[in-house]
């Protein structure tokens, strides 16, 4: 998406919420594109690095989110730069942030905490999870030009990492599960986009997901049977007169 605009990754603050395998992963992919990660979070809170996660860094949430019950906040024990807050200030706290990725829950991003993003002066949103960004939160970034990423494009390579579709399409040399991503990927986006342009809203990824989506599960109208004889089209019938009634004088 960023290539096509002639953007890039490299030096960009990233905000992310959630703490999962999502999130975490989102992290990773940013750091090796030279983005800075800053935020994450969970139920009981955020944690905030003002100069961004290292991998280190990582390593050590990861650890802290493999023990039940742990909470992404006992990461501040480990770090002396990091902040801690409650996880619906995480919006507010993280400033001068360039994207978005929202992983935590449905409709984590209101109208008003839409704002909040831009206010920041946030470039783009690029949903981790199921509709994050509620329609009025999703209308606000479309109209003040912000690149908007939706979930039914953006979780479209999640079904790859399966066991089961790894099991039914195992990975054999020289290909690689990140390549596949990359290029399954690159074809939804490729799809999306022309899509949009192809219903006249050129640009917009999330009307073009939706209706790439719908032209997907329409269902085919069948094909006409070979060996049945056309049939005669019935000719016009002239319409039923309707019949007068008369009424006795008394």
């Amino acid at each position: 998406v960023l290539e096509d605009r002639g953007k890039s990754l490299e030096g960009k603050r990233c905000l992310i919420t959630g703490s999962g395998k999502v999130a975490l992963a989102v992290a990773e992919k940013l750091l090796q594109f030279g983005a800075i990660p800053v935020t994450l979070s969970d139920r009981s809170g955020f944690v905030y690095e003002p100069q961004g996660f290292t991998s280190g860094n990582l390593e050590t949430i990861k650890s802290i989110k493999r023990e039940r019950g742990a909470r992404v906040g006992r990461y501040i024990i480990s770090s002396t730069t990091a902040e801690f807050g409650a996880s619906d200030k995480v919006y507010e706290t993280a400033q001068d942030v360039d994207f978005v990725f929202p992983c935590s829950h449905t409709n984590e991003i209101d109208y008003e905490t839409s704002n909040v993003v831009l206010a920041h002066g946030c470039a783009g949103v690029f949903e981790g999870a199921h509709r994050p960004c509620n329609f009025e939160a999703r209308k606000n970034f479309k109209r003040q030009g912000v690149i908007f990423a939706p979930y039914r494009a953006t979780l479209a390579g999640a079904a790859l990492t399966s066991g089961t579709e790894l099991e039914r399409n195992p990975i054999t040399e020289p290909e690689t599960l990140d390549g596949r991503i990359d290029a399954k990927m690159a074809a939804v986006y490729e799809e999306v986009k022309a899509t949009s342009a192809e219903f006249n809203a050129r640009g917009d990824l999330d009307v073009g997901a939706n209706i790439a989506g719908f032209l997907k599960v329409r269902p085919e109208p069948e094909p006409p049977d070979p060996n049945l004889e056309p049939q005669a089209e019935a000719e016009p019938q002239p319409p039923t007169p309707t019949p007068i009634r008369r009424w006795a004088a008394t």
